[in-house]
């Protein structure tokens, strides 16, 4: 007991230091776990990727062609960025269809949705 009558406990400070090392060492098991699983959740979706669109480099050169066209295009530069932006992200829809699977629904409505955005915004279309 203190003086003021509680009573007090040992401690053991050896045992709270192997406490904490051990509370450590789960921390960081559990960091690698998770770490590990994304990196393999990462392989995954690549490997979906693949399957979808086909491979990445081939897709890559059909998009950079694309976009190379329209950089030399007259219009171009009198462009906005949102137009800019919303051309560029077809032509990658664009690249993922004529590398990949061409039947696969959600690079077609992708494109509608890049569409709408422009046609819905009454500063870029009159």
């Amino acid at each position: 007991m203190d003086e003021s009558g509680d009573i007090q406990y040992l401690r053991f400070p050896e045992k709270e230091q192997d406490s904490r090392m051990e509370e450590t060492k789960a921390r960081d098991d559990i960091q690698y776990l998770a770490s590990r699983k994304q990196e393999e959740s990462i392989e995954q979706t690549l490997l979906d990727r693949e399957k979808k669109y086909g491979s990445f480099h081939e897709r890559a050169q059909i998009t950079q062609r694309l976009k190379n066209v329209m950089d030399g295009a007259k219009n171009w530069q009198h462009l906005s960025d949102a137009k800019k932006e919303v051309l560029e992200m077809i032509a990658v829809k664009i690249g993922r269809i004529l590398n990949g699977d061409p039947n696969y629904k959600d690079s077609w409505h992708d494109i509608i949705g890049y569409v709408k955005l422009i046609d819905d915004d009454p500063n870029e279309v009159q």
